[in-house]
C-alpha cells in the first residue's frame, strides 16, 4: 500500500511495473465516491520501478485506487507533456480513438492518505475497539 499525505502540492509515488515504460497514464479512483482523475506522467524507470510525481488534493483518511497503463502512443505522450499537457488541436484526438490498440495495465496499487507521521502506531479504528492488555501469567482454562 502506498501511503501519501493529505496536500495538493507534487508527491513522488513509486510502483513496480512489468515492462518498461516512461511515459504512462494515471487513473487514480477515489473509492468512497468512485470518481476517477486520469493523469498523463513521464518518469523514471529503473529496475522494475517507476517513480513518478503526482500533483493532487488528496483527501484525509481516504483509501484510494492507483491504475497505471502504458501508453502506446509515445510521439504523441512527448508532445502533449512538452507542451504541459495542452491539446494542440482538436485533430489529434481522431487517430487517438481511431487507435484500437489496448492500453496494457502495468500496475495496481491501493493508497491511503493520512498526515499521520508515526505508522506503526497509526490505527484506523481510532478507540473502536480496544485492546486487551494481557500478561504473561494469563491463560484460559477450558471446563
Amino acid at each position: 500500500m502506498i501511503i501519501l499525505q493529505p496536500i495538493s502540492t507534487p508527491q513522488s509515488i513509486t510502483v513496480y511495473l512489468r515492462k518498461q515504460v516512461e511515459y504512462c497514464t494515471i487513473i487514480l479512483t477515489e473509492e468512497e465516491t468512485q470518481d476517477e482523475y486520469t493523469f498523463m506522467v513521464e518518469g523514471v524507470y529503473d529496475s522494475g520501478q517507476l517513480t513518478f510525481e503526482i500533483s493532487f488534493a488528496f483527501v484525509n483518511n481516504r483509501f484510494y485506487w492507483l491504475k497505471v497503463y502504458e501508453w502506446p502512443l509515445t510521439d504523441y505522450a512527448e508532445r502533449v507533456l512538452a507542451d504541459a499537457g495542452t491539446l494542440e488541436a482538436v485533430q489529434c484526438l481522431v487517430p487517438l480513438t481511431e487507435n484500437q490498440t489496448p492500453l496494457l495495465n502495468l500496475n495496481k496499487s491501493k493508497i491511503f492518505v493520512t498526515d499521520q507521521t508515526d505508522l506503526e502506531k497509526y490505527s484506523m479504528t481510532n478507540g473502536y475497539f480496544q485492546e486487551i492488555e494481557k500478561d504473561e501469567r494469563t491463560y484460559t482454562v477450558k471446563q
